[in-house]
């Protein structure tokens, strides 16, 4: 596009409201809060959208501010080819707490100043009375139904009338006397029920897509939602009236011996514990088999034609220990997964000896028998503890060992071994030499319990070592509390972790508060909670139970409560018990002090340095200018040498 065309565009646009970026109100501009923006976003009643200066954190973690301005926004056109002109649409993007966020303009006006609506969902699209589709004031918009629409878009002669298309020579173009055709509803019986100046008016009524409809009404559907629609002239006399959702299943053996009868698919799947998906498919034909057995509609019995032909039906599998004795026994590799907690895959792979051990057992299909080849496995290598002088501590058959008894992560452990770190919790590790190696006791995986694998009884307490509560498994609690499942989990029979600011322990294994005379570094703190006019709403015992009670982030929150945030939320957060109220003005003193100080004056000089004008800020220069605020900025910065033509300096 050439430059003269661009800027007869934007002449065009000047006139509307979202072109004007000054931070002063329009005549009549009222403005409303976006609240779940914390503040930092407003929006007017001429679509016009106000950003706060609000804290930011750079890539290399240092806090700046950003500057009070208005949003631009953006217009995307799209073409119209029955008028030969455009389509507008004002468009807003707005970033929070990490996050892009995407809305249209006209909305979010009706949203705020109309009637509140999910801005999210377009099924009613909200309208600008005038055609002009720049125009966001709140009194020119207005929410339609898609049938509102489509008249009102006919009544602006933006689209042709529906309706056959008649072809003349290669062009297709519509006939003026074509008009919507109406359209009637029947029963399956055969019943007329109603009749619709079009297919749109009988969607709207019928609460369904206009796709149905006119697929129904041309015969490339049965019915819809229970009714059948033919265009007025295309009779209906109930052709459909044996027509159901349900038809009944039969389930057969694979020698086929009739087992059951059900109503439906669904049932079967609810009676058999087959899911009723791939039911459905071996009825139809599209498999052989679905859960060991074979399915058929009532029309289509099943004889026996795959009895001895079925290759992949299930099998017994064995689990041996590693010195080779058998501790279980299951029908299939499905309910083997489903007792212990593990992967059919790594079971699958085990089996099949793609792999040698699966979970610290031997999986083996019956007549395949396990005995005891592998009973020196060794689940990774031995690692060995070291002083920082050199001195060894203690060697562990795996890192996963190591890691448990010591309290820290495996992933700093490995870290360590490989030289990406220099020390792991204060400790040197390395991996154990030969001689090391042969010291250790043999190596014995966990023993297996149901219990050990996902549904562990565990015990919750205090730091001072008070019994608080029993929960049957870690989800259990998890759910209880509000914490995270693997939170739980690595604190679980630590002695130097907690989590959540509780200890958890497992049955048998007491906790008598050590934790108070040695706390642990991520002990919980007490955290205040208080809206935006200070006043104390909450007091929590940790950021983790406050998010779980308001849903806000606890990262966010000790963002707050640390002072590199001013509210999150909608909220202000301090550390502790902290006072009934809040000295709002106070807290918020800093961030306009700090906006002030960066709000600097800039100065304009041509090339060879004469100083031609002065503007109160950058982003000011910016718009007088028609240049980017950022290309200002490289060149304060010493990054560019001039923007715009000219040379910018700040003033002091």
């Amino acid at each position: 596009m050439s430059s003269k065309s661009q800027r007869a565009i934007l002449e065009k646009y000047r006139r509307h409201a979202f072109m004007n970026l000054s931070l002063t109100s329009m005549e009549g501009e009222e403005w409303m809060d976006m609240p779940e923006f914390d503040g930092h976003y407003a929006i007017s009643n001429y679509g016009r959208i106000w950003a706060a200066p609000r804290p930011i954190f750079s890539t290399s973690g240092q806090l700046y501010f950003t500057r009070e301005r208005m949003r631009k926004q953006n217009l995307t056109r799209y073409y119209n080819s029955y008028v030969k002109d455009y389509t507008d649409q004002l468009s807003v993007h707005l970033r929070y707490e990490g996050k892009n966020y995407g809305f249209k303009v006209n909305r979010l006006v009706y949203h705020f100043f109309v009637k509140p609506l999910d801005t999210s969902n377009e099924r009613l699209p909200v309208i600008h009375r005038d055609g002009d589709n720049c125009n966001n004031h709140y009194d020119n918009l207005v929410l339609m139904t898609g049938t509102q629409l489509y008249k009102h878009i006919l009544d602006l002669q933006r689209i042709p009338r529906s309706g056959r298309r008649s072809t003349k020579g290669k062009r297709t173009t519509w006939s003026p006397e074509n008009s919507p055709r109406p359209i009637i509803k029947y029963s399956l019986e055969g019943k007329k029920l109603k009749t619709y100046t079009s297919v749109a008016e009988a969607a709207a009524d019928n609460q369904t897509h206009r796709g149905n409809i006119r697929a129904v009404a041309s015969g490339k559907l049965i019915q819809s939602h229970g009714f059948v629609y033919r265009f007025q002239g295309d009779h209906y006399r109930g052709e459909h009236a044996d027509f159901s959702y349900e038809k009944p299943v039969t389930q057969y053996a694979l020698n086929g011996k009739r087992l059951n009868v059900f109503p439906s698919v669904k049932q079967a799947g609810v009676v058999s514990g087959i899911d009723s998906n791939t039911i459905s498919k071996c009825a139809l034909g599209k498999a052989r088999i679905a859960g060991g057995y074979v399915w058929r509609y009532g029309d289509n019995p099943y004889k026996g034609e795959f009895d001895g032909q079925i290759r992949n039906s299930a099998k017994t599998i064995q689990q041996y220990s590693l010195e080779g004795k058998v501790v279980g026994r299951f029908s299939s590799v499905n309910e083997a997964a489903k007792e212990t907690g593990f992967s059919t895959a790594t079971l699958l792979d085990c089996a099949y000896k793609r792999s040698k051990v699966s979970h610290g057992f031997v999986w083996r299909f019956a007549g395949d028998t396990y005995r005891g080849e592998f009973k020196d496995y060794r689940a990774g290598r031995p690692v060995t503890q070291m002083s920082l002088e050199g001195k060894v501590l203690k060697t562990y058959h795996t890192i996963e060992a190591a890691a448990k008894a010591s309290g820290l992560t495996s992933d700093n452990i490995q870290k360590n071994v490989t030289g990406a770190n220099r020390t792991a919790g204060g400790f040197i590790w390395r991996y154990a030499k030969d001689s090391e190696v042969r010291k250790l006791p043999a190596y014995k995986p966990g023993t297996y319990t149901k219990s050990s694998h996902g549904e562990k009884e565990v015990i919750q307490y205090s730091i001072e070592g008070k019994k608080l509560a029993v929960y049957s498994s870690i989800t259990e609690a998890s759910r209880a509390i509000g914490l995270s499942g693997s939170g739980i989990a690595v604190a679980l029979d630590s002695d130097h972790r907690s989590s959540g600011g509780f200890v958890w322990r497992t049955k048998g294994n007491p906790y008598r508060g050590l934790l108070i005379k040695n706390p642990p570094a991520n002990k919980a703190k007490t955290v205040s909670q208080y809206d935006l006019k200070g006043r104390r709403v909450a007091i929590y015992p940790s950021t983790k139970q406050a998010e779980a009670a308001t849903g806000v982030y606890a990262t966010t929150i000790s963002q707050v409560a640390l002072g590199k945030l001013k509210s999150t939320g909608g909220f202000i957060w301090q550390y502790g018990k902290g006072p009934k109220t809040l000295d709002v003005e106070a807290h918020y003193a800093s961030t306009r002090e700090h906006v002030r100080q960066i709000s600097k004056a800039v100065a304009k000089y041509t090339i060879g340095g004469k100083f031609i004008c002065e503007y109160p800020s950058i982003h000011a220069a910016a718009r007088e200018e028609g240049i980017s605020a950022g290309s200002i900025s490289s060149v304060i910065n010493g990054q560019s040498q001039s923007a715009g033509g000219n040379l910018w300096k700040l003033l002091e």
